[in-house]
């Protein structure tokens, strides 16, 4: 059950948390060791009677860590476990081929740079990365770029816990062309995806250096999105108006910060997520099985959704 447990510390990309971090975690949510221990014992007897669902892939410290994204809610923390398994059956385009050593997603990793920063802000939140490292269109894909973020939500939820999670998006080099593989049913299935899955409350996402046609794409991004999270997503000419939301001591260095410099953070990012190998071949097969499913839910449906950024209208 524990045989995912090793890949926290093989791969260092983000620093453990301290004794008083981990004590102001569990104070926001009222948690206790010995509460959490109850809970946990709890979600496991509903998951061992759930025989639509994988059991070997969850272990004791994922579900502590969901309890925490989850507000200390089991009732949350069951849900997200269900969806966690059944957006594998729902949506299987994003879970193929997702080997990190396989020619497609290394191909991605040279193109598009994820990284998550070492260290916590002063308000116990996780600052996380995107951006371009190679600007040629033919070798970008929206829809494997989604799966590489997906992949890096995964990672996440088996790693240190936190109270909220900030995107910085560093929009330049990205073109028009770069958009036109994301048509709006995409982008709606990859909203639900998050939405379903990752318990996480998104406190910041910052759109850096946004070119001329940013404003239509995140209007179609924010109406897939509850108005409060649409709100809190900022764009940014500048660096430094990015630190009014974020201390500039924990960006990469070429962003100002005093961290390494993003090439070695997302470097390192990559190989956080090549040591989760055996994990992202194994996630495929491990998805819910509907038919064993003992009480029916309502179907998500896209198909009601047309259109592709071709169609938009840029000046």
């Amino acid at each position: 059950m524990d045989h995912y447990r090793h890949l926290e510390s093989a791969v260092p990309a983000m620093e453990p948390m301290t004794q008083d971090q981990s004590a102001r975690v569990l104070a926001e949510y009222g948690m206790t060791k010995e509460g959490m221990a109850r809970d946990v014992a709890t979600i496991r007897a509903w998951l061992e009677k759930q025989p639509h669902l994988p059991k070997d892939d969850v272990d004791d410290m994922m579900i502590e860590r969901l309890l925490i994204r989850c507000k200390n809610s089991v009732v949350v923390a069951q849900r997200r476990l269900d969806d966690i398994y059944t957006v594998r059956s729902d949506m299987p385009e994003f879970y193929r081929a997702r080997d990190p050593l396989g020619p497609e997603m290394q191909s991605l990793m040279r193109v598009v740079g994820l990284c998550v920063m070492p260290r916590l802000t002063p308000d116990l939140t996780r600052v996380s990365l995107i951006r371009l490292l190679d600007q040629d269109v033919d070798k970008f894909s929206v829809e494997g770029f989604i799966k590489l973020t997906f992949m890096g939500q995964d990672v996440i939820l088996r790693e240190p816990a936190c109270l909220g999670d900030v995107v910085l998006f560093d929009a330049r080099g990205y073109t028009l062309a770069h958009a036109v593989g994301a048509n709006p049913v995409l982008i709606r299935k990859a909203v639900s995806h998050v939405k379903r899955t990752y318990p996480a409350r998104v406190t910041g996402i910052h759109v850096l250096f946004p070119p001329s046609f940013a404003d239509r794409i995140l209007n179609i991004i924010k109406s897939f999105l509850p108005e409060k999270l649409a709100n809190r997503i900022h764009t940014h000419n500048s660096l430094e108006s990015l630190l009014d939301h974020i201390p500039q001591d924990i960006l990469p260095k070429d962003y100002g910060g005093q961290e390494a410099s993003s090439d070695e953070l997302c470097e390192t990012w990559n190989q956080k997520l090549i040591s989760y190998r055996e994990y992202f071949l194994n996630t495929e097969k491990l998805q819910s099985n509907e038919t064993l499913r003992l009480e029916k839910r309502k179907q998500n449906t896209f198909s009601n959704i047309e259109g592709s950024f071709r169609k938009l209208d840029i000046d």
